[in-house]
C-alpha cells in the first residue's frame, strides 16, 4: 500500500475503507474528425503525469511515432526538485543545469509508458523499453 502517506494525520493516511491516492493520466486524444487519434497511459507513480506528457508533446508536436515517444529520455519535476533518469541521454543534462544555478537529481525510472496512435495505414503501437510488453498495433 505504498500510496498512502507515511503521516496518520496526513488526508491521505491509510485507514479502513480508504483507498490510496494515485497519481493516473489515461489519455485520450480526439482529431479533427472527432474520433480517437492517439490512446496513452503509463505505470509508475509520480512519474506517470510527467512521461505521459511528453509522449504526447512528442507526437503531437513533433510528430514522432508511438515508440520514440514512450521511449524517450525521462526528465520531470516534483515538488520543486528537478529530476533527470541515470542511464540515459537526459542524464548528461545535470551539469548544464548545475552551471545555471539548479540542483538536479540523477535517478533511476522505472516508469512504463504505452501508446497507440491511429494512422491512415492502421494503428500503431509502442511499448517502453523499460518495462516488459510489446504495443504492436495492426
Amino acid at each position: 500500500m505504498s500510496n498512502f502517506a507515511s503521516d496518520p494525520a496526513a488526508a491521505n493516511a491509510m485507514a479502513p475503507g480508504k483507498r490510496p491516492a494515485t497519481t493516473m493520466a489515461p489519455t485520450i486524444v480526439f482529431g479533427a474528425d472527432r474520433r480517437p487519434e492517439i490512446v496513452a497511459g503509463a505505470g509508475g507513480g509520480a512519474w506517470i503525469i510527467d512521461a505521459v506528457a511528453a509522449g504526447l508533446a512528442e507526437m503531437l508536436g513533433r510528430g514522432a511515432g508511438p515508440q520514440a515517444a514512450v521511449a524517450l529520455p525521462r526528465t520531470g519535476a516534483q515538488n520543486g526538485a528537478a529530476f533527470l533518469e541515470a542511464g540515459s541521454a537526459a542524464a548528461a543534462l545535470e551539469a548544464p543545469l548545475r552551471a545555471l544555478g539548479h540542483a538536479p537529481r540523477v535517478v533511476p525510472v522505472d516508469t512504463g509508458m504505452q501508446a497507440l496512435r491511429v494512422t491512415a495505414q492502421g494503428i500503431e503501437g509502442g511499448a517502453d523499453p523499460r518495462r516488459d510488453g510489446i504495443a504492436p498495433g495492426d
